[in-house]
C-alpha cells in the first residue's frame, strides 16, 4: 500500500480530548465507524463491571438506565443511545473507573490512580 493510500485509511475518534488513530489492519471499517461515535464498548462495559464486582442490575440502578439497556448493549445486540452511553461513562467514572482506548485500537479498564 503507498503512503498516500495508507494515510487516507486512518480514521480518527476523540475521547476526552485526546485524538486516537484506528488503522484498518488492526480494526475492521465497521469497527471503525463504530469507534468513531463511541465512548464506551461493550468489551470495556462487561470489564469495568467486573472490575467493580457490579451485576447488569447494579449498573443499571446506578446509572440510571435499564437492565435490558445493559444487556443487550454488551451482547452487541444494539449500540447504546447518546444519553445512555453518557450516563455508563459518568457512572464508571464516578465509581472511580477508567476506560482505556489506545492507539492501535485495543480496549481496557482500570482504575483511577
Amino acid at each position: 500500500m503507498s503512503d498516500a493510500l495508507s494515510v487516507m485509511a486512518w480514521s480518527t475518534l476523540g475521547w476526552d480530548g485526546i485524538i486516537l488513530l484506528f488503522h484498518p489492519i488492526w480494526l475492521t471499517i465497521a469497527r471503525i465507524n463504530r469507534a468513531i461515535a463511541m465512548l464506551i464498548f461493550p468489551e470495556q462495559c462487561r470489564a469495568a463491571r467486573g472490575l467493580l464486582n457490579w451485576s447488569q442490575e447494579n449498573l443499571a440502578l446506578a446509572a440510571g438506565v435499564s437492565r435490558s439497556t445493559i444487556k443487550d448493549f454488551e451482547a452487541q445486540r444494539h449500540c447504546l443511545q447518546r444519553s445512555s452511553e453518557k450516563l455508563l461513562v459518568e457512572t464508571f467514572d464516578s465509581a472511580g473507573v477508567e476506560l482505556l482506548i489506545e492507539g492501535s485500537g485495543r480496549l481496557g479498564v482500570r482504575f483511577k490512580r
